[in-house]
């Protein structure tokens, strides 16, 4: 009678076809009453296939439960890192249309859940803390277009594999905090786990491979005295360089980037007979030293102990002193500062001394001003003589020290009292009347040529060429 498939006296019997037992029959005038077992779909009526039983959406003839609305449980894979998708509505008896809504209402999942109520289509994206396990997801499915509304809920099982590890640095995607960046990892990094492309790089640019400085010079990354830091430039150890570094950094501030430190001049690693450590300002290479760039503590260094800081030495690297020169006329002390031109600064530390020369004068230093003073001998004038000095800074044990020569040329010596004997061999030297066997009478002045030492009325040079005016 009511087109479901089911024969009236099936219906009205029951499936133990016992009229009297009244629990298992059913109204053969009720299309939505029938015990399925005795069901003949073929034989269902085209109105019986138009009705909605369970009012799921789903009218009977389509509908797999058509008397109860049914959701089953469904299984997706969903790799970290991207958004995988499950239709749940396919094998479920709600059909995809928009009166749907579909909503999360348990599982285990922490990562983001996105319905499409219109497809059924379920998208995932795992949570960081997800890969390598199986979570959950409960979702209900109602029909809206009836009231009440219709539900059923089902369980989505989601796998989510191990995290891949896109920039081979140890650490998996899912824990990396940016997974395309092979120089940027976090604490889930496993240096077992790390490609051969990465251990073979050099994030900081110091010429050690990032393997090398993970693993130390014994190449144990247990022992963790030797290791050093992939990520710092300023970290490594030299004996490891095998590559051209290429840090423009400048780790112990003396002007010169590591890469050129590293480098050498000729710019290649392993040479190293011109590379020099980074991490030691006073370890470089001259010619390569940007002076402007020099670091305020570098500055303050005193690499060569010369007692003059870097900022302010000429030669920071080497104690130096230069060679003066000074003209010294003879009957007066003359002077010099012969540290003027020096790396050491005129400070009480210093300690200056005579250590050769061919002078024969009267040497006298001053070390707190750098002043040297030289009174010539009655030897010298008409010559010239030199002092070698040495200077040392005493503040520093050992002491450092430099030598430099002072090259003093000392005038003909005048003539005071014009008697014609210089200064320098004249017993009284401003005395016209008092000469010695230096006297050349043709050097003698008018005023002594007119005088008359001995004052016998007759003028010194008339005596001493006599009658005939020839000496």
């Amino acid at each position: 009678c009511d087109g479901d498939g089911v024969t009236n006296k099936d219906e009205i019997n029951g499936i133990d076809d016992d009229p009297l037992t009244t629990s298992d029959n059913t109204d053969p005038n009720d299309g939505c009453s029938y015990n399925k077992v005795d069901q003949v779909f073929a034989n269902t009526s085209v109105s019986w296939k138009a009705l909605d039983c369970d009012k799921d959406g789903n009218p009977n003839g389509t509908d797999p439960n058509p008397k109860v609305a049914t959701a089953a449980n469904d299984a997706l894979t969903a790799p970290f890192g991207t958004i995988s998708t499950v239709n749940v509505l396919s094998n479920d008896d709600f059909l995809p249309v928009a009166s749907n809504v579909i909503t999360q209402t348990g599982g285990t999942a922490s990562g983001t859940v996105v319905f499409a109520p219109s497809t059924g289509i379920m998208s995932y994206t795992p949570s960081a803390s997800e890969p390598g396990s199986s979570v959950t997801v409960v979702y209900q499915v109602c029909n809206t277009a009836v009231t009440p509304n219709v539900c059923a809920s089902a369980t989505v099982t989601i796998s989510v594999p191990l995290a891949g590890d896109q920039d081979g640095d140890g650490d998996p995607d899912n824990t990396d905090p940016q997974p395309t960046n092979p120089c940027v990892w976090g604490i889930g990094q496993v240096l077992a786990n790390t490609s051969t492309t990465w251990r073979s790089a050099d994030c900081d640019g110091d010429g050690v491979t990032n393997y090398a400085e993970a693993t130390g010079a014994d190449g144990n990354p247990a022992t963790i005295a030797d290791n050093t830091n992939p990520l710092s430039a300023c970290s490594l150890n030299l004996s490891q360089v095998t590559l051209v570094a290429t840090s423009t950094g400048d780790c112990d501030g003396d002007g010169v980037t590591n890469k050129d430190e590293i480098n050498g001049i000729d710019d290649d690693p392993l040479t190293t007979s011109d590379n020099t450590d980074p991490n030691d300002g006073c370890s470089y290479n001259k010619v390569d030293q940007v002076f402007a760039n020099t670091s305020v503590s570098w500055k303050a260094l005193d690499c060569d102990k010369d007692g003059n800081p870097n900022g302010t030495d000429p030669n920071p690297k080497v104690a130096t002193a230069a060679n003066d020169a000074l003209t010294a006329p003879f009957g007066t002390i003359s002077t010099v500062n012969v540290l003027s031109n020096d790396d050491f600064l005129p400070v009480a530390s210093n300690v200056i001394t005579q250590t050769g020369g061919t002078a024969s004068g009267t040497v006298v230093f001053a070390p707190s001003t750098g002043i040297m003073s030289y009174t010539p001998s009655a030897s010298e004038p008409g010559s010239s003589v030199t002092v070698v000095y040495q200077v040392c800074n005493t503040a520093v044990t050992p002491n450092v020290c430099a030598s430099a020569t002072v090259t003093i040329s000392v005038p003909l010596a005048g003539d005071q009292d014009g008697d014609g004997d210089p200064d320098n061999t004249d017993p009284q030297p401003t005395n016209p009347c008092v000469w010695g066997i230096g006297q050349v009478l043709a050097n003698t002045s008018t005023t002594w040529r007119s005088a008359d030492c001995d004052g016998d009325g007759v003028t010194n040079y008339a005596e001493a060429t006599g009658a005939d005016g020839n000496p």
